[in-house]
């Protein structure tokens, strides 16, 4: 294990925990040493690495984009597990060649046991999309070289991966990681004998099937809102600050991909209830973001008929103190790091990813002076002092975080009219109830 990629696991381990509220895994590895080429889906670029990877047992080296593998960066990227992957449209007419020699490295990983990752889709969408573009052929091809290079006579092992966010853009979110049965290379040895690229093109096929199976899988991407919509209204699924909190995560996760199989199998364009429902969804979150409203407002108080302001006044007034808090040790860094990224990356897919691990380290180098004046003000001891800032800064963080959006949902909320309130209530039960008729709920 290279020293950088100990540094990385040890602290994502923690900053994995501040940045997502909830996450699980399902079928893990469970060796460190599994020997396997693990294909994950690109849903959110640089997140990706970190989410899949802390969570999951083995150690891995990433397959990584060639092009940033220049100057100085090669040996971090070298120390962080970090292997290039050369394409030809990016990289020249060479790619093919820089690329043998990197599988060479790649063959030496698994002779030690150890594992990779390759993102199978090859790129991420601008947008979080629930679906999977099509899978490249290199993890199979890097599969049947490894076992003509040992004569058919090894154990390596392909696995899919599908990471689950509820919204990777979303701090404070929820993610499921899951994994398929392993793939076997032999299994297509005759087939590979007889016909090489059609074996090729069969693994790659059902390495396909096996990540859609992991994930919840939309057919056609463009779904995803309509299909989040839906589950923002039962509180059944992943969608971020849109769940019943009573209903466990991979449950949720379940349902999704349940309605997903379906929606697949029954949404018809043409068909009228299913436009009527998509139209009346669309009327509704625009009606919400126009008023500047949350829907688990409406959701939450859906018996009352009413929201009462009362003990969000109340839990408003006695967090203050805290709120402040998490100001005084947040706020800089958080407002340099948003600035820089969002200046800095044009595609927002990338914003998440950057701004989690920029931020935390922003973070603890800010709140580093707090020692000593822990030491000098609070207490003489530099180990107290140490665990106030590894505690402090996240949990007054957090509960800022939550703050200043009810102080916002407040706000909004009092400047709506009673019979908008009103209005939005039964707009939303006609919602639930044409759900129900498909079947959806």
């Amino acid at each position: 294990m290279r020293p950088l990629y100990l540094l990385f696991k040890i602290t994502v381990f923690y900053i994995i925990r501040i940045y997502y509220k909830r996450f699980t895994t399902h079928n893990p590895p469970k060796k460190f040493k599994a020997k396997t080429i693990f294909t994950v889906n690109h849903a959110s670029a640089f997140m990706d690495p970190w989410t899949a990877a802390e969570v999951q047992r083995p150690i891995v080296f990433f397959m990584t984009r060639g092009d940033i593998f220049k100057g100085w960066l090669r040996p971090i990227l070298w120390s962080a597990h970090m292997l290039p992957i050369y394409r030809k449209a990016e990289d020249g007419d060479d790619a093919h060649k820089k690329n043998e020699v990197i599988f060479k490295t790649v063959f030496d990983i698994f002779d030690k046991k150890k594992s990779i990752f390759i993102f199978a889709e090859g790129y991420t969408d601008n947008v979080f999309v629930r679906s999977l573009k099509p899978v490249k052929k290199g993890a199979a091809r890097l599969a049947f070289d490894y076992y003509i290079k040992h004569n058919w006579n090894t154990n390596l092992k392909v696995q899919a991966i599908g990471i689950n966010y509820a919204n990777p853009n979303e701090f404070r979110a929820e993610f499921l990681v899951s994994n398929s049965k392993p793939l076997n290379p032999l299994d297509y040895k005759a087939l590979y004998l007889e016909n090489k690229n059609k074996a090729i093109t069969q693994f790659t096929r059902d390495i396909e099937k096996a990540m859609q199976s992991q994930i919840v899988y939309l057919k056609k991407p463009e779904w995803t809102p309509f299909f989040d919509q839906i589950f923002a209204i039962t509180k059944k699924g992943i969608v971020h600050n849109n769940y019943d909190t009573s209903i466990p995560l991979k449950q949720r996760w379940l349902n999704m991909k349940e309605k997903a199989h379906f929606v697949n199998q029954n949404y018809n364009e043409n068909d009228e209830k299913w436009q009527t429902l998509k139209s009346n969804l669309n009327d509704y979150f625009n009606q919400l973001k126009q008023l500047k409203l949350n829907d688990n407002w409406l959701w939450k108080n859906k018996t009352k008929k009413s929201i009462s302001t009362f003990k969000y006044w109340l839990l408003l007034f006695f967090g203050l103190p805290l709120f402040l808090l998490g100001v005084i040790h947040n706020f800089i860094p958080y407002f340099i790091t948003k600035r820089f990224v969002e200046k800095s990356f044009k595609r927002r897919v990338f914003w998440s990813g950057v701004k989690m691990i920029m931020g935390s380290f922003l973070d603890l180098l800010y709140n580093l002076p707090f020692i000593w004046l822990f030491y000098n003000l609070v207490y003489p001891s530099y180990w107290l002092g140490i665990l106030y800032i590894l505690t402090v800064p996240a949990i007054s963080g957090i509960f800022a975080y939550h703050y200043a959006n009810n102080v916002k949902n407040l706000l909004n909320f009092i400047k709506v009219p009673k019979n908008k309130i009103a209005n939005l209530f039964k707009h939303r039960e006609e919602i639930e109830k044409q759900i129900k008729i498909l079947n959806l709920q």
